[in-house]
């Protein structure tokens, strides 16, 4: 019997290919440069910067910038009064409160009402998954007086918990996401736990929840560099309680700093928020490019 000689697929030059390809290493290299230009700015001092713009940095590079942004103080009014605080540890810590409380709840609101909508197929669950549909359907601008009006009125704007309420809401399309994933669990591992005795809690969060931890795990990290990166939400519900990125803002207005900070110490700040997504992305990079595998129940 003559054996199958494998198919081998023809590369055929294109100039659609060609010119793909060209776009492609263009935009990936003024990534790849602005990337650059940002790291090295941030690591000179102002006549370093002068003599040579595009050249690495020559000396004592985290002492040019970085330390003297950790250690600088920034003026705030809290309780009707002006204070300055630290950057290092006070915004960072600020940073760190705001973006990993509100990207557990962002992921964790959703994740439960999925579950509960699909896990009982009742009207009223199908009606949520309509509403919440429809609620993404339909544009909602200008609702941020009113939010700040609700805060006020329950007396909890500008603390930080009212942004992880504010952020734990599952009318958005990770309750769709969730929903799909908790739909193609399989009932044989509820109804074997419930046949042992597990109660519904127990179910949630002992067999059904571990299935989808990659998925919610993932959502978290999208939301952790969301915030991250948000200087907007802190801009006008805690100004009291500035993040990194609000410091950044800040920096570019001019309002800060001097003319030395205006140029160099943004591009040092930029580079403080690079940081922790980088490394949370290396060291997470596994579980964020993985699938969801799911075996089978053995008879």
């Amino acid at each position: 019997m003559k054996k199958m000689k494998p198919y081998k697929m023809k590369n055929k030059f294109s100039l659609f290919n060609l010119i793909v390809l060209l776009v492609l290493i263009v935009y990936s290299l003024t990534i790849i440069f602005s990337i650059y230009f940002i790291l090295t700015t941030s690591f000179k001092t102002n006549r370093g910067f002068n003599e040579n713009i595009f050249g690495l940095p020559t000396k004592k590079i985290f002492q040019n910038n970085i330390a003297p942004i950790l250690k600088q103080k920034i003026k705030i009014n809290r309780n009707g009064e002006q204070e300055f605080i630290n950057i290092f540890p006070h915004v960072l810590g600020y940073t760190a409160l705001y973006t990993v409380g509100s990207a557990f709840f962002a992921a964790a609101v959703p994740c439960f009402t999925a579950y509960f909508a699909a896990k009982f197929d009742y009207k009223f669950s199908k009606f949520l998954v309509a509403l919440v549909v429809a609620v993404m359907i339909i544009p909602i601008v200008g609702n941020i007086p009113a939010t700040m009006k609700m805060l006020d009125t329950l007396k909890i704007n500008g603390k930080f918990y009212s942004l992880w309420i504010m952020k734990g809401n599952f009318v958005n399309m990770w309750f769709l996401v969730f929903h799909a994933a908790f739909k193609g669990v399989p009932k044989d591992y509820t109804e074997a736990a419930q046949i042992d005795g597990a109660s519904e809690f127990r179910v949630m969060f002992q067999i059904v929840l571990p299935l989808v931890r990659t998925t919610f795990f993932t959502v978290v990290l999208i939301f952790f560099v969301d915030l991250w990166n948000d200087y907007q939400t802190p801009l006008l519900f805690t100004p009291s309680y500035p993040t990194l990125a609000y410091v950044v803002y800040k920096y570019a207005q001019g309002t800060m700093g001097n003319e030395y900070a205006k140029a160099i110490y943004k591009m040092a700040a930029c580079t403080l928020m690079i940081v922790p997504t980088l490394v949370i992305f290396v060291a997470f990079r596994k579980k964020l490019m993985g699938n969801l595998t799911m075996g089978g129940i053995k008879g």
